[in-house]
């Protein structure tokens, strides 16, 4: 079909309106018109499926320039072809040069996503200071004897000690030092009896 293709023009009709020549071509000319436009499109060919898109998969570790890696490591990497176009974890955009098997080579870097180190924000407020911390165990003391003391004796009494048991409670490895400069180590003690052990000489103080 060649030539414009002119609108139909349908004749409203009213009752008792007669049927003459020109409104039955009219009608003809219409239902023609209309089958030669249906064969033209008939007789089109078929559309073409345009080029295939180009997709972007994201690595989820930095790829080095033109060195093949392996797919598992594109998130949702299935399907990746070439021309694709490939993120690092750096930033790096890559395109895809090869896919073979499981693997798939970059190309160079043609450019960074990442822009330049924003400046430093400013420090925020203090926060609130925690819940204090349970206290230490206690340390070994130095404590003086008003007496002198036997090495590896027991039953030798808190009350010879200063500072006594009330200020600061006697504690195996305390150190004691008698009424004649003899050093010696608390070996043991017996709250209930009030009383504790030392062990060797350590030393005499001059």
């Amino acid at each position: 079909m060649t030539g414009e293709i002119k609108d139909y023009a349908p004749k409203d009709w009213k009752t008792g309106d007669l049927i003459d020549e020109g409104s039955l071509d009219n009608i003809e000319q219409g239902v023609l018109a209309a089958t030669k436009a249906v064969k033209v499109l008939q007789a089109a060919p078929a559309p073409t499926n345009g080029k295939n898109g180009r997709s972007v998969y994201v690595a989820t570790v930095n790829i080095s320039s033109d060195t093949a890696f392996p797919v598992s490591n594109l998130k949702a990497g299935d399907g990746v072809a070439v021309n694709d176009i490939l993120i690092d974890a750096g930033g790096n955009v890559y395109t895809v040069v090869a896919v073979e098997g499981q693997n798939v080579t970059p190309s160079g870097v043609v450019f960074n996503i990442k822009g330049p180190q924003g400046d430093q924000g400013v420090a925020g407020t203090r926060g609130t200071d925690g819940a204090a911390g349970a206290n230490g165990a206690q340390g070994a003391s130095m404590r003086y004897g008003n007496v002198a003391v036997t090495a590896d004796s027991s039953n030798n009494a808190f009350s010879i000690l200063t500072p006594g048991n009330a200020v600061i409670p006697v504690r195996v490895g305390d150190i004691v030092l008698d009424a004649e400069k003899h050093v010696f180590a608390v070996t043991a003690i017996n709250a209930d009896a009030q009383t504790f052990s030392v062990g060797k000489l350590a030393g005499t103080l001059p």
